[in-house]
């Protein structure tokens, strides 16, 4: 099967330059048939109890994800009615770059930094990684 058109991956995770990415990509001037996803990725902390209260906190944290998800597709709905949110599980350096490879998009947007700045320390910048990694061009939006 052939696919027509550009596909456009957004990655999200809510913070401030994940908005100014889906913001600076809503006002790009790109054709209603572009193909839009917004992703969202979540890290489930593992953890040796298998307890409802280890449940409810990991079922938060996808719950958190896919509203980000969701409000960056609802920001881009307008232009491209047919965006679609995607949430996944795990590194959100591997799973960005997966989610690219396996579309496939044609271009990745990020934000420069996300939420975490200790889990940016301990694992190391994702846009740094995405941009090495992916199988596409990465725009980085930083917020201004």
């Amino acid at each position: 099967m052939t696919r027509s058109g550009l596909r456009v991956l957004v990655a999200t995770d809510g913070s401030a330059d994940a908005d100014a990415a889906v913001a600076w990509l809503a006002a790009l001037p790109l054709a209603a048939s572009v193909e839009l996803r917004a992703l969202s990725v979540v890290t489930l902390p593992l953890g040796p109890l298998d307890v409802p209260q280890v449940h409810e906190y990991h079922q938060s944290l996808r719950d958190e994800a896919r509203r980000a998800a969701e409000a960056a597709r609802e920001a881009l709905r307008q232009q491209w009615p047919r965006a679609e949110a995607q949430v996944e599980e795990g590194d959100p350096r591997e799973a960005i770059v997966r989610a690219a490879a396996d579309w496939p998009a044609d271009l990745l947007v990020v934000g420069a930094r996300g939420l975490g700045a200790v889990a940016r320390l301990l694992l190391g910048s994702v846009s740094g990684h995405v941009v090495h990694h992916a199988p596409c061009p990465v725009l980085i939006v930083r917020k201004q």
